[in-house]
């Protein structure tokens, strides 16, 4: 997911929320800035179970309204994860 439209190899950038999937991880990589009120309303709807905030993403605020809706917050690094197995 994305701000504007355009792929990642062959995978498409959706600009739009899902409706009725199962999300287990959503990892940010847009800073604070782009993080408006209604981006935070649409991944507080997703319900995911863990958001990872990439280095210079981090928003304490919005961590903390995940935690109090029972979602695992990291502030780590999603490729470092990977590469590591801690994903």
């Amino acid at each position: 997911m994305g701000r504007t439209n355009g792929a990642i190899a062959d995978v498409p950038i959706k600009t739009t929320w899902p409706d009725n999937e199962d999300i287990h991880t959503v990892s940010i990589y847009i800073s604070p800035r782009w993080q408006t009120q209604e981006w935070e309303n649409n991944l507080l709807a997703v319900q995911p179970k863990r958001v990872i905030f990439n280095p210079g993403t981090e928003n304490f605020e919005l961590a903390e309204k995940l935690k109090d809706e029972g979602i695992e917050v990291l502030n780590a690094c999603t490729l470092v994860m990977i590469s590591t197995g801690q994903y």
